[in-house]
């Protein structure tokens, strides 16, 4: 888990959100707890291992936050300016090809 701001603490937000009743029954908290995985802290190496072990839910990449949705239209983006550069009619004359 990273603590710092990222695009994915949306997700985080939205547990939260989920878990607002459970919240409201008092005496209920939860602890986040930043602890690198080079570390292999007890808990945290367990889960580490089990997760790892688990196979694959999708073949494909999933993306989970606006960042990688950004950075997936900037790409495409980019491929469709590089093919269509290559026809004269849309680059111009003003270019020297090298």
């Amino acid at each position: 888990m990273n603590p710092s701001v990222h695009s994915g603490q949306g997700h985080s937000l939205a547990v939260c959100r989920t878990l607002e009743q459970w919240f409201a029954n008092g005496g209920c908290s939860v602890t986040f707890v930043m602890v690198h995985s080079r570390f292999e802290w007890g808990p945290h190496h367990e889960a580490h291992e089990f997760v790892c072990g688990l196979p694959p839910v999708s073949s494909r990449h999933m993306a989970t936050s606006l960042n990688s949705l950004h950075k997936k239209a900037t790409a495409t983006c980019l491929d469709s300016w590089s093919t269509m550069f290559q026809n004269e009619k849309y680059r111009g004359h003003n270019f020297l090809l090298l």
